[in-house]
């Protein structure tokens, strides 16, 4: 990560053909997911045989579900790179941004799709081109909800009274009869309370309770959310659900790290934050917009989110911010002469 920002500027006369190969394979992705969707196998032969009823795409990544975000975050990196070098029009933009929106959703990764609308609502007030950003959101959800209606399989992937159903399926043998018996909530707050998130989040923060200061150690929530789980079933206490992460940044960071990694993670976040937004914003350019807009909605807190020290994740992560700090070495260097 330390000298990645230097490669970057070593690579600056080639960001329009990285940009290039980054959206070639994107849109190969979608291409391939695309064909899984309509005829049950992509060109590889991988089958969509809806993985336990999550309605989800996998393409070229087999039984691994992270296309949706992929296609999201590296769509928008190869973007970045090739808008650095080379300017579209607005209507190029708005069929851009729509593709890669209109995939979240057909993936049927609703934490994509919600990371989509973060992303444009951060970009809206950060970049000049708001009629693009408007316009290309309207357009999305008028052909979300057209597809919502008339699909089953989305109506009953994005219904909010299918939430559970569709997850818990995967963790039935982790949570107690008193939740298999929950199948509806008379509220939206009681479904987000009683969602397989919450009791994720619940988990880790038991954990950071146990383990206030250093936490319970890197990529341990498996192991001490089975101890915690063993210990509250014998006491009939609130349920809690264990996977190998609690699917939130800031609460893995609790867990795993304590609070003495919580901070320092939070702290390089702000200060790298501040020094990205230190300047009037009117004046980014529409890449930075982009690529300032995308790192927020990567590290929101009020979203769920993969392992921060799991590979693909952190990858992406790691890549963010390393092109963020290469924008603002490059701004130093700029105003210093």
């Amino acid at each position: 990560m330390i000298v990645f920002p230097f490669i970057l500027k070593k690579l600056e006369n080639r960001f329009e053909k990285i940009g290039i190969i980054f959206l070639i394979i994107i849109f190969f992705i979608i291409f391939d997911s695309l064909i899984q969707l309509f005829y049950g196998r992509d060109i590889f032969g991988i089958r969509n045989d809806n993985l336990g009823n999550y309605y989800r795409l996998s393409g070229p990544f087999g039984d691994e579900l992270i296309v949706g975000n992929f296609v999201l975050y590296f769509g928008i990196i190869g973007f970045y790179f090739l808008f650095k070098k080379k300017q579209f029009s607005n209507t190029k933009i708005i069929l851009f941004f729509l593709i890669l929106g209109l995939f979240s959703f057909l993936s049927g990764e609703r934490n994509t799709f919600l990371s989509f609308f973060i992303f444009m609502f951060f970009l809206f007030f950060l970049s000049k081109k708001k009629l693009s950003v408007i316009l290309s959101s309207l357009i999305l959800i008028l052909f979300s909800i057209i597809i919502f209606l008339n699909s089953e399989r989305y109506n009953f992937k994005y219904n909010i009274n299918n939430v559970q159903q569709a997850e818990l399926i995967e963790h039935k043998n982790n949570y107690t009869s008193k939740q298999k018996s929950q199948k509806t909530f008379s509220s939206l707050k009681n479904k987000l309370n009683n969602s397989i998130w919450f009791y994720h989040y619940r988990a880790g923060l038991y954990i950071f309770f146990d383990n206030k200061y250093l936490g319970s150690g890197f990529k341990t929530f498996r192991f001490a959310c089975q101890d915690l789980l063993k210990e509250m079933n014998s006491q009939k206490k609130e349920t809690i659900i264990c996977t190998s992460h609690p699917h939130n940044f800031y609460i893995e960071l609790l867990s795993d790290t304590g609070i003495l990694g919580f901070l320092y993670f939070i702290i390089c976040m702000i200060i790298l934050l501040l020094n990205c937004l230190r300047d009037n914003f009117r004046s980014y350019s529409f890449e930075k917009s982009v690529l300032i807009s995308l790192f927020i909605t990567f590290i929101f807190p009020f979203k769920p989110h993969g392992s921060l020290f799991s590979t693909s994740t952190a990858f992406i992560f790691w890549i963010l911010l390393s092109i963020l700090i290469y924008e603002i070495f490059i701004k130093n260097i700029k105003n210093a002469k």
